[in-house]
């Protein structure tokens, strides 16, 4: 799948959430974005939208990084996030600032079914060249997350939420206002942007 365009990303999450503000934060986040998804592969991405502009995109994970039974997805939806600290309770570099959840979200447990929950999976930096990922959806260390010019992942989202990763890190169970994380799979993007409800304004 190639890039979206910004008239597909805004058709989309009209799509997603009805009657959205267009001042609110919102991340899609698309699963399989370069074909077949794969685990531990930074094979999707993510756009950043704030009142119906594109603020910047970003190669991600959205799986965990192994599967094995009892293991736990993030399932398609439209969740709340917010700036907060990953690992709450352990001191840099593990603790770090990031995004926690702001919602319940559903998952499916390989080996056990659905569940919907508050189960810590959060939006952080990878570490050490691998996905990092139990659940949580990550982006590699470096420019695709922050960097010195401001514009990576995390810096764009907290400039835009008007947070520091000073003041995450002595709110570590989240500070400021919430953004829509929006997750959907590369096959759903194809049969909306197909459909009537999404197709050519």
């Amino acid at each position: 799948m190639t890039m979206l365009t910004q008239d597909q990303i805004n058709k989309i999450l009209r799509h997603k959430i009805k009657d959205l503000d267009p001042a609110t934060i919102t991340v899609l986040a698309v699963r399989g974005n370069e074909g077949e998804n794969r685990t531990g592969v930074f094979d999707d991405r993510a756009y950043v939208v704030y009142d119906w502009t594109l603020k910047g995109t970003w190669q991600m994970n959205t799986d965990p990084t192994s599967d094995v039974v009892g293991r736990a997805h993030l399932l398609p939806g439209v969740y709340d996030y917010r700036a907060g600290k990953h690992r709450i309770n352990s001191p840099p570099p593990k603790g770090r600032a990031a995004f926690v959840q702001a919602s319940r979200v559903r998952i499916y447990r390989t080996g056990h079914g659905v569940e919907s929950g508050w189960f810590g999976i959060n939006l952080h930096d990878a570490k050490g060249g691998s996905t990092s990922s139990l659940a949580c959806q990550t982006w590699n260390q470096g420019s695709d997350f922050y960097n010195d010019d401001g514009t990576g992942f995390r810096d764009v989202l907290y400039r835009l939420l008007g947070v520091t990763p000073e003041q995450v890190i002595a709110h570590p169970s989240g500070i400021g206002s919430k953004f829509k994380y929006v997750l959907v799979t590369s096959a759903e993007v194809t049969d909306l942007l197909r459909s009537a409800q999404v197709g050519s304004s």
